[in-house]
């Protein structure tokens, strides 16, 4: 055990104060989740953009347009972008959250990785010092 002078004991403090926020704004998100849709359908009734409210607050409808590709297939949408000639909204890319757990199993299995992967694909270790509770 350390005592609460030192920097050891700090860090545990704040990891303990970052999962008491944590849990806080679940409960807030979930709230606001909750409330968002009722508010919303109400001043859409009701035909107000916005409610200064007494807080302080100004709830306000906010609108912004979002293109996605049909049916979630990037391929076709990627396809016909290029075909229309907007293929500067066309990015080759790969996933490196799953690219990193293809390496941590190569490394775990003592397997190398390919030359060509190794010549262009920056692998760096990653040391920090992480909390839990003894539950």
């Amino acid at each position: 055990m350390t005592t609460p002078d030192t920097p050891a004991y700090e860090l545990a403090e704040a990891f303990l104060l970052k999962r008491c926020i944590e849990a806080d704004l679940r409960i807030v998100q979930d709230k606001i989740n909750t409330l968002v849709p009722i508010v919303l359908d109400s001043m859409l009734t009701d035909g107000i953009q916005h409610i200064r409210m007494a807080n302080g607050i100004t709830l306000h409808i906010h609108k912004q347009l979002w293109a996605r590709a049909k049916d979630g297939d990037m391929a076709a949408a990627a396809a016909a972008l290029k075909e229309i000639g907007l293929g500067e909204f066309v990015k080759e890319s790969f996933n490196v959250q799953t690219l990193s757990a293809y390496v941590r199993e190569r490394e775990r299995e003592n397997e190398p990785l390919p030359e060509e992967f190794i010549a262009h694909i920056d692998v760096q270790e990653e040391v920090t010092v992480r909390g839990r509770t003894s539950d």
